[in-house]
């Protein structure tokens, strides 16, 4: 009998689709495996495979390019919105006190310990 998997909060399985767009960024035969931060010539060619994804994106999302942020994790991509959030927040509207974050005590260790850790900065 096959198993059930229903975990799908911590892993899910990716689509075809998905899998076929992202073959030639896995493999070092197609040249667009390397770092896109580096100046070697893979790294140039997966900068701008990444340009025009953001690109892309930002068509679908009605936006520019400059606000789509791509991040490695759920846990980084948490941390840059919680910890940007309340620094435009605090930055933007003259708040004279300290801005809230309201939480709940079941949300994901990401968004506890950046709050926890934030707590502590005031």
């Amino acid at each position: 009998m096959q198993p059930i998997y229903l975990d799908y909060a911590a892993t899910t399985p990716v689509d075809p689709r998905v899998q076929k767009a992202m073959r030639p960024f896995l493999g070092k035969n197609e040249g667009l495996f390397g770092n896109p931060n580096s100046l070697h010539q893979y790294g140039e060619r997966a900068y701008e495979a990444m340009e025009q994804a953001r690109a892309n994106l930002a068509g679908i999302f009605g936006t520019n390019s400059e606000n789509i942020t791509f991040t490695g994790s759920a846990t980084e991509a948490n941390n840059l919105f919680i910890r940007g959030t309340l620094k435009a927040y605090f930055n933007l509207s003259n708040h004279k006190g300290i801005p809230h974050a309201v939480v709940s005590s079941i949300e994901h260790a990401s968004v506890l310990s950046t709050v926890r850790d934030l707590e502590k900065d005031g």
